[in-house]
């Protein structure tokens, strides 16, 4: 579980790193997928004292406390990701992980004067941007593919037990189990079972492997 982990989360590092989170930092992580998700361990692990999380999921949220969100917001279809009148906190860096317009808008409302807006989700080829916002209160905007030379600094926190990614391992399906090809990439499209328990990574369980 620990390994299938590190590929997101090397992308969560290298995208910290360039919106230079560090202690004493506010962060804000636009979705809680399992980018968005490593992006709240990343940043508690690089330092920042508080990290907000805003997405459209009450279950995806609840994942993003366990892995040390310490602000919550859940957001409307109708209302969009335009919602710096529900936060607490001006971050000094986003780290915007939908990849949507709106997200992307958000980002850059909810960043106080002079932070960085970190882009890392993927979306359509353009997007609007509040421009007039961007250049009247000089926000960075910085793109992030994928990662570069994260897996030193990865393995370290790791290792110091900086990071957690148990919160992140929803499901646990046995390989040779009838259809569990067909129910894993069910349950990982549907972002959820057939119990209705939201699901974030979707592990095949190997034979002879513990439970």
């Amino acid at each position: 579980s620990t390994q299938s982990t590190w590929e997101p989360f090397s992308v969560a590092v290298h995208a910290c790193r360039r919106g230079g989170v560090q202690v004493g930092k506010e962060v804000l992580v636009m979705g809680a997928g399992p980018v968005g998700l490593c992006a709240v361990l990343a940043a508690r692990a690089f330092g920042a004292t508080a990290v907000a999380v805003c997405d459209l999921s009450e279950e995806r949220l609840a994942v993003a406390r366990r892995c040390g969100a310490t602000e919550l917001v859940q957001v409307r279809v109708e209302q969009g990701f335009l919602l710096s009148d529900q936060l607490k906190m001006r971050a000094h860096v986003a780290l915007e992980c939908t990849g949507s317009g709106q997200g992307i808008t958000g980002a850059v409302h909810c960043t106080r004067n002079g932070g960085k807006v970190v882009l890392i989700g993927l979306g359509r080829d353009t997007a609007q941007v509040p421009v007039t916002d961007v250049i009247n209160r000089e926000i960075d905007l910085l793109g992030n593919m994928r990662y570069c030379n994260t897996w030193p600094i990865a393995l370290d926190m790791l290792a110091s037990k900086k990071v957690d990614f148990s919160p992140l391992v929803t499901h646990r399906i046995d390989f040779d189990a009838p259809d569990a090809i067909e129910k894993a990439f069910t349950t990982t499209l549907n972002q959820k079972d057939e119990s209705g328990v939201p699901s974030i990574k979707v592990m095949f369980r190997m034979e002879g492997e513990s439970k």
